[in-house]
């Protein structure tokens, strides 16, 4: 059975773009373990276009010492997108998906064991939208930036979400699990 998780970085003010900027000071080993079972846990990525571009240029450049960058580096990645094309997409095993990202999505899940969305904000409410997320994972940063891309905008179609497990590391970082409710 197929599994689909979105995963983000978030500040307190609900802004999910830049976590380069503000996310590092608070990553803690207990956290970045986390992560690196989720990581291991998972068949494949799944991002749209802008995200494997800034993916593609920054991964590849951090050492195998780095165990994320290690484990980003040699997953499986599928990319949304109309416009980039298989010369673009060098990094690693990358299959471009050209069609309309819902019916992409739901085909991939039919060949996928667990798929995980890193970022991707338009992708991931593509795919709230349509029902096709198993579970919503948000690190939750104690941090205010005051601008910047949200997770959820306006016109995101209404959900109700079941919390499944709440986790809260050093630093103040609280990891949240959701799912859909039934």
């Amino acid at each position: 059975m197929s599994f689909l998780y979105t995963s983000h970085f978030m500040t307190l003010d609900g802004v999910v773009t830049d976590p380069d900027v503000w996310h590092p000071r608070f990553v803690s080993d207990e956290s970045m373990n986390r992560l690196l079972e989720e990581m291991d846990a998972t068949s494949t990525t799944l991002m749209g276009r802008t995200t494997y571009i800034e993916f593609a240029s920054f991964w590849p450049t951090q050492g195998d010492d780095y165990p994320i960058a290690r484990a980003t580096n040699a997953i499986s990645k599928h990319v949304v997108s109309r416009t980039l094309t298989d010369t673009d997409a060098t990094w690693g095993d990358t299959t471009v998906l050209r069609g309309d990202p819902v019916e992409e999505t739901a085909a991939l899940k039919k060949e996928q064991d667990v798929i995980g969305v890193h970022g991707s904000s338009t992708l991931t409410r593509s795919l709230l939208d349509a029902g096709l997320v198993d579970e919503v994972r948000i690190t939750l940063d104690p941090a205010i930036v005051g601008s910047g891309e949200r997770l959820f905008t306006d016109g995101v179609a209404a959900a109700d979400l079941e919390l499944i497990d709440a986790t809260t590391y050093p630093l103040g970082v609280v990891q949240l699990t959701y799912r859909p409710a039934l």
